[in-house]
């Protein structure tokens, strides 16, 4: 979608959320510095193994189970299980499985901010 576009199906997009769409769909991995892509490399390693990790912990089940009772359409899945579900809920499930043993707001680095982020 270009900056200047209208959102789809009559709905408000702020300029900001439309400028940042618009460079996401724009970029290509040629554009991608080798340190870029191997910074997004250990972060989904590191995303991946968190949510594998963390599968069977409570909260990990319970957003399931909530995530399980929420159907749409078309439906979005839940990471490792494939749990149809809602486009929200399966997002849900799938970030407590994430952040659940990432333990990041209890890291401390010299730049600041999150390694998984």
């Amino acid at each position: 979608m270009k900056a200047d576009a209208e959102p789809p199906l009559g709905g408000t997009v702020d300029a900001v959320t439309r400028t940042l769409s618009a460079y996401a769909v724009e970029l290509s991995h040629a554009d991608l510095t080798e340190q870029a892509v191997h910074g997004m490399r250990q972060r989904l390693v590191d995303s991946a193994a968190c949510a594998l990790g963390a599968y069977d912990s409570e909260p990990a089940l319970i957003a399931r189970e909530l995530a399980r009772l929420s159907p749409g359409e078309p439906p979005a899945h839940v990471l490792l299980s494939g749990d149809a579900s809602s486009p929200e809920m399966a997002a849900f499930a799938n970030t407590v499985m994430v952040r659940y043993l990432d333990f990041n707001d209890t890291y401390f680095a010299a730049a600041g901010g999150h390694p998984s982020d």
